[in-house]
This record gives C-alpha cells, structure tokens and sequence, in this order.
C-alpha cells in the first residue's frame, strides 16, 4: 500500500491538516528556543535545553496522535495508556538531548549528533506509541517500508539543523521550519504506510483509550505547551530589547559625568539631521589638559573633569548638548534656531564659548591651573550631512586650530581636508612604492674643475630619487621626502636610495663616483653605518667611489655620535660631505670639529653669484674657508655660464645643476657619460 493511498484512503483529512499546522506552528516554535540553547551562558543553558525538550518534544508527540485521530479503518481502535505515555516520554528525552547536542565541539559533530538524535527520537515515539495501538485485528510493520522512511526523512532533519548561509533570517525560518514539518510527517505516514492489518478479529481489552477520550488529552495539553513556549518566546524578547536598549543608554553615555559620550553625541545628531535642525558642532580640545595628567595624575583629572563639565554646559546654554568624548575632549552641540546665520556668527559665537571656558580656574594642592581652550567648528548641513562625517569634520577643524599659530578656533574647510586627504594617500602609497620598487633613481651629474685640460669633465653624480604616483603623476621630493620623514619611512627610504646608487654605479664602467644624501636620523640612531657596509656588500661597489652627504643637522644633534661615525665611514673608504653648506646655525663650527672631504654651498647663495655683491662675498669666502682647511667645495644649483664663470675663478672644485644637465634617468646617464670617463675623453 503506497503512502498517499494510505493518507487518503484510510486517514480523516481535516485530523491530518490539524496535525500538519500544529507540526508547523512547532517547527517555528523550536527555531529560536534551539537558538537560545544553543548560544546561552553556561548558567542558563540547561533551562532552554529542557525547555526545547518539553515543549518540542510534547509537540511532536501531539502531531502523531492527532494524526492517529483522524487514522480510521472498519475496525474499532483503542491505546493502552501505559505506551502512549511511554512515548511522550521518549520523545521529550529525544528533544532534550538533540537540544544538549547543540553544545558539544565542533559544529560537523554538532549537526550529525543532532541530526540523528532528531531522526531516532522522532521515529522511537512512533513507533512506541503505534506499540499501544490495539485494533480487533492483528497489526504489524514492515521494517523495509519503516526504514525507508527514515532515510526520507533524513535530509529534511538534516536541513532543519544546518542554518542557512546566505539567506535572509525570514527565508532562513521558513526553510528550517519545513524541514521540521516534513521530517516528522515523513516518519508519521512513512511508517503507516509500512502497517499491515492481519486477518481475523478478536474484541478489545478494557482499559483502553479511545479516540474520544484522547482528543480530550491531546488538544489542551497541545494548547498549554505551545502557548508556554510562545509566551516564553515573547518574554525572553521583551528582556532582550529591554536589555539591549539599557546596554545601548549605558554605551552612549561617559559614566564618570553622565554626559553622552562620542557615541552618544552621534545618536543626538542623527536625530536632528531627521528632523532637518540645522545645529553647530563645536569640537573643543583643552589645551594643557595632557600636561596637567602628566604631572597631577589620572586621578585628580577625574576628579576635575565634572567640575569642568558643569561650567561648559552653562556657558554653552540650556538649549545646547554638551558630551565628553574622552581625555578632555568635549563636543558641544548648539542649536541655529533657524535664524539667518553664516560663518562669521559661527565663529563669534564658538569664541564667546571659549572666552567662558577661558575663565575656569583649578587648583590642586597649591598648584593653579588655566585650560586654553581650542575649538574645531562645523556646521550641519553645510559641512555635511551625516553624523559620523561631521563630527570627523569638527575634529579635523580642530586640529588645524591646535596647529595653528595665529587662532584659537577654525571653522571646517573642504579644501583643506581634501589636501589632508591627498597627503594621507600619498604617504600610504609611499610605503608601497619603497617596498614595490615604486620610486625611480635619476643622477644629476656633476663637474670637475680640475681634471686635466680640455673640457669640462663630469666626474660623478649626485643620486636623487624620484616618484611618479599612479594617481597624482610626478610627486616631488619636497613633499614625500618630508612624507617619509612623518611615517617613519626615513630609514627605508635612505636604504633604497644606498643599495640602488651603489648598485647602478657598480655596473658601470671607470671611476664615477656616486653622492647619496641621508636624512639626519641615521647619524642620531646609529643606523647610516651598518646601511653603508650593506649596500657597499651587496653591490660590490668600490667605497671611494661612493659620497655620503650629511647635513648639519643630524651632526648638531649628537656631535660627538656624529665625528665618530663619520670618522668610521672615511676609514672604510666612503668620502663624506656636508650638504647645504651656509644655511645651518653652526657651519663654521661644523668645519672645525668634523672631518670631512667636501662641501657643498647651497644653491641660495649661488643665484645671483653674478650681479649680487653680497651672494658673491658668500661664495668667496666659502672658497677662501675651505682652501685653507684643504677641502673640496661644489657648488649646487648652477644655471648660467656667468655663475660657472665666477664659481671657477673663485676656486670652486665642481659644480653641479642645470646648466650641465637636469637629473637622468640611469639608462640616458650611462649613455652619455660612462663611455667618456672610462675612456677619457670629453
């Protein structure tokens, strides 16, 4: 007999159709409990384990005999009392460990654990309760039509274990509760399919349950059960959004002075952005705050900060929301009112509120302090139009105010934030382009007065890096050099320029030599030296042909640091020079105390060598200084013959600048250059 043939043909319709919304309602009801035993502390766990059980397990055990209700062949049927409750019984233990599965470690033993727990337990209390069905003729299973049930029924369990990924959380429920459903009628018609009546017929026993008498049993606990769970249901979300809603006050608010922290700033603006308010946001830094932590403690600052919240919010006014947003950071909210207003009266009302805050006085033991304040202001919706977004705005006006020497308080440009912008990117990209072989090498040559007749000869070059970003095109050195300098890429990017100088000069032909500048903090932390020794290694470059070029100050820092490292490169070979030559606090003192083999006069006082009588009396007495300590001196920046004209008849060595070529790539100054220095010609 097939499944369907038995459904209809022996089975009451509107008994099966109870039984499927009751194993429906079920499936949705045992969704969020398994959830809640799945994910609960410890402590709680066993509650919502037992809960899954009680209620889930009772429900299926109330599909199936409702469903046998509506079972109805010639003969008259009856249930012994002591297997149905049997079954109930079964099937709440089921429910319950397939519910305590939920907790064990890792989650494929998790769903294959619960998988066939829900499968055994649903298809035990069947099978149980179908043991208490007394009929006048004799009944029996067919265990290959019972265990093929089973296997259909499977993948549906299966489903109804497996959350969904991907899925939206409705979707989700709708699949994981029609798994459930079919599951359990599955096994249920499955297996009263597999039934067989003998033949013959005999009276039944007393003490039987009938159909009537147990529709009286089944239909109110049915109810009660899952009118518990769904109350439960409604009750545990009522806590949690009690809950959730206290955790998210609570995390709105700085609780040292009960005013809406960063957070809490933010849902206030949200707000009024709603309502369409035009507001003022003051972001409003205490200057001296960090120093008086530092020197009177956390402690004492906490005890402060109420006394300094107070004054600001009557200052601000009663209309105004002031909030804490941490380290003596406040943001003040002030209402527009939606008056005719502009920039100015911005500004005048933030210095009004400063000027008030200005005369805060505080005192720990003796000891006064006055906080400066500085603020950063933006304006809603001028300067944007979402929380988040504007309160960046306010700070970032802010930091232009504290930067600043000339205001206390700065009003959000766009232009500003977008240069801010482009000069974050480029010191992001920057890190790439040192690590990626972004930068390029280009060589500036430089000329020898003093090799042989003929010709002015270039007998070396000064190495220069250059970047040209995928974005902004051609970056020059006055912007990333400095970049590095402010990310920390200063040791990276000198250690580029070092190995690829070195190395592009090794594959040269003849004697050139190389000038390689390093930033100031090499000398100061001790790291030019195991740099040097390092590129000089892996290129294979002689050391004389290499020229570190130092600038007074990384040797002013630490002078005795600087002597001996540089004393330490000229051992090694390395020549050193001193770049930028006139324009330190100490270069005649620089001359005196470091050994050096050049210098080179800054391009300022080159400009102008010709017709200006003061630059002129600066690059004679640059000459005259170092003839008579015996070192080489270069000239930088030489753009017109008049200047080579003066720089050759006042003794310079070399020079070096566009009159004799711009900075070139490697490739272009190999071409023109190597050839004539290894083969001496001009």
């Amino acid at each position: 007999m097939t499944t369907l043939a038995t459904l209809f043909g022996l089975h009451d319709l509107r008994f099966v159709a109870v039984a499927g919304l009751l194993c429906a309602v079920a499936g949705a009801v045992a969704q969020p409990i398994l959830g809640r035993a799945r994910t609960a502390a410890p402590g709680v766990s066993p509650f919502w384990i037992l809960c899954f059980g009680v209620i889930v397990g009772s429900s299926i055990w109330s599909v199936h005999f409702i469903a046998m209700l509506g079972y109805a062949p010639a003969e008259p049927l009856g249930y012994r009392p002591d297997m149905t409750g049997l079954s109930l019984l079964v099937s709440v233990a089921g429910m319950t460990a397939m519910a305590a599965a939920a907790r064990m470690p890792g989650v494929r033993r998790e769903q294959a654990a619960q998988t066939l727990l829900f499968l055994v337990s649903v298809s035990a209390m069947h099978h149980l309760g179908m043991a208490g069905l007394v009929a006048a003729a004799p009944l029996h299973h067919a265990q290959s039509g019972v265990a093929l049930s089973v296997l259909l029924a499977a993948p549906c369990a299966l489903l109804f274990v497996v959350p969904s990924i991907g899925l939206r959380p409705r979707h989700c429920a709708i699949r994981r509760g029609g798994a459930f459903t079919l599951t359990i009628l599955l096994i249920h018609f499955g297996g009263m399919a597999a039934l067989h009546r003998g033949t013959g017929a005999a009276p039944l026993p007393d003490g039987l349950l009938t159909g009537a008498g147990l529709i009286w049993v089944v239909l109110p606990v049915t109810g009660l059960i899952l009118l518990a769970g769904a109350a439960m249901l409604f009750l545990e979300r009522r806590n949690s959004e009690i809950f959730e809603r206290r955790r998210l006050e609570n995390r709105l608010i700085d609780p040292d002075l009960m005013l809406p922290n960063r957070d809490g700033m933010i849902a206030e603006m949200a707000g009024r952005m709603v309502e369409g308010r035009p507001f003022l946001l003051l972001a409003l830094s205490l200057g001296g705050f960090r120093e008086a932590r530092m020197l009177f403690g956390r402690d004492v600052l906490r005890q402060w900060l109420p006394r300094l919240a107070r004054p600001i919010q009557q200052a601000a006014g009663a209309e105004s929301i002031v909030g804490h947003a941490g380290a003596g950071h406040f943001l003040v909210l002030l209402d527009r009112g939606g008056r005719q207003d502009g920039p100015a009266l911005w500004k005048e009302r933030a210095q009004a509120l400063r000027r008030e805050i200005g005369q805060i006085r505080l005192a720990h033991d003796g000891q006064g302090l006055t906080l400066e304040p500085v603020i950063g202001l933006a304006a809603f919706p001028e300067h944007g139009d979402r929380p988040h977004d504007l309160a960046d705005h306010a700070d970032f006006a802010l930091d232009g105010a504290v930067e600043a020497t000339t205001t206390d308080c700065a009003l959000f440009d766009r232009h500003k934030l977008a240069e801010r912008q482009r000069t974050d990117r480029l010191a992001l990209d920057l890190r790439g382009a040192i690590r990626d072989g972004g930068l390029a090498l280009h060589l500036q040559p430089q000329v020898s007065f003093a090799v042989g007749p003929g010709p002015d000869r270039v007998t070396g070059f000064e190495a220069l890096a250059r970047w040209t970003h995928p974005e902004f095109g051609a970056v020059s050195p006055a912007v990333f050099v400095p970049l590095a300098d402010r990310n920390g890429l200063t040791a990276d990017l000198a250690r580029w320029a070092l190995t690829t100088a070195c190395t592009e000069l090794a594959a040269w032909p003849g004697a050139h030599t190389v000038a390689v500048n390093v930033p100031p903090a090499l000398l100061e932390r001790d790291l030019l030296l195991p740099m040097v020794r390092a590129a000089l290694g892996r290129s294979g470059l002689a050391p004389c042909r290499l020229e570190i070029e130092v600038t007074e100050t990384g040797i002013i820092a630490d002078m005795d640091r600087a002597r001996a490292c540089i004393a330490e490169l000229r051992a090694m070979g390395v020549r050193v020079s001193l770049d930028d030559f006139g324009t330190g606090s100490a270069s005649l003192l620089t001359l005196f105390e470091i050994p050096l083999d050049k210098v080179k006069l800054d391009q300022t006082f080159v400009r102008g060598c010709e017709s200006d009588p003061r630059s002129r009396a600066i690059v004679d007495s640059a000459a005259f200084v170092a003839r008579r300590l015996g070192i080489a001196l270069l000239a930088e920046g030489v753009e017109t013959e008049a200047q080579m004209a003066v720089l050759r008849q006042g003794g310079f060595d070399a020079v070096q600048g566009y009159l004799i070529a711009p900075p070139l790539p490697p490739e272009v100054a190999r071409a023109r250059y190597a050839r004539n220095r290894a083969t001496g010609t001009g």
